[in-house]
């Protein structure tokens, strides 16, 4: 009698590719499982490891457990990053995988400039990487809008405890006094403030003004003409040598070289022709009409 294979070939096919596809599903978890128990994690349980080469042996070695590794916190080339541990906040060699200052701050910003923002007892002050106090603990942080404290070009951004807004040099020194709603390091030479309505200046770091008005728009006026001939009817527009510029909202008449004509006064400014503009007014119903020279020649 002829024995029957107990597999058929096709049956055989079947448990190789189940075989296949199980072994590609325990690679792939075996994978996510091993990136995920690292420290690249920022909402839930993880784990900072340091991988070595022991003896020969590649091996794991836990450095902390139970923390969230911020990558929101900590940029991709930052060597020190920033973890959470019971609600507290330390820093770690991103490189290393080892603990350069426990978690014992209440909140806590990346280091720039070799200066790292730290919250204790509800007071901000700046850290070194030794986790020794450089600037004290003497801003407000809370009632502040201000949402981080990085040193840039030696300047930080910083609360009193009022929550009014100035800027401070590495000793801890104002160089801009907290008089202002906000306060944001723009470049070496200067910062942008916020006073009252929204309203922004540019100030340099003696505290002097250097523009009352922080431009948030520029835009060319322009006018058209009604180009008749006997074949038809066409509009043509022309660029005039003038600029409407808007300052939180209200615009202003300034010429092609960026002198001010006008303060930022009125709600809308067009061209009718290139010396002869009209200007809207807050009430944005009433009209004047304003020359290139700002003056109202009609009431």
């Amino acid at each position: 009698m002829e024995k029957k294979s107990l597999i058929t070939w096709k049956d055989a096919i079947k448990l190789a590719f189940g075989i296949a596809v199980g072994l590609l599903i325990t690679t792939i978890c075996f994978y996510c499982f091993a990136t995920c128990s690292d420290n690249r994690t920022r909402n839930g349980s993880a784990r900072i490891v340091n991988s070595n080469n022991y003896g020969g042996t590649y091996q794991k070695r836990l450095v902390v457990s139970g923390v969230v590794a911020d990558d929101y916190d900590t940029f991709g080339n930052d060597t020190i990053g920033i973890f959470k541990k019971n609600e507290k906040y330390g820093y770690y060699n991103t490189k290393k995988k080892s603990i350069v200052i426990p978690a014992k701050y209440e909140n806590a910003w990346r280091f720039s400039e070799g200066l790292a923002g730290v919250i204790m007892n509800g007071k901000l002050g700046f850290i070194n990487i030794k986790d020794e106090t450089v600037i004290g603990f003497n801003y407000g942080y809370h009632e502040s809008h201000l949402y981080e404290f990085v040193f840039r070009w030696g300047h930080c951004a910083v609360p009193n405890e009022k929550g009014l807004c100035g800027i401070i040099d590495k000793n801890g020194k104002w160089v801009i006094k907290p008089i202002y709603e906000l306060a944001n390091v723009a470049s070496a030479n200067y910062a942008i403030v916020n006073v009252k309505n929204g309203f922004k200046i540019q100030v340099d770091y003696n505290g002097n003004i250097l523009n009352p008005h922080v431009i948030d728009e520029v835009e060319r006026l322009t006018y058209t003409k009604n180009i008749k001939d006997v074949s038809n009817e066409e509009y043509i527009e022309y660029p005039t040598s003038y600029y409407k510029y808007k300052v939180n909202y209200n615009v202003g008449l300034m010429d092609m070289n960026g002198k001010i004509i006008t303060q930022p006064i009125y709600h809308e400014i067009s061209a009718l022709d290139e010396k002869l503009f009209s200007a809207t007014l807050k009430d944005a119903a009433s009209i004047v009409i304003i020359d290139e020279n700002g003056n109202v020649i009609n009431n």
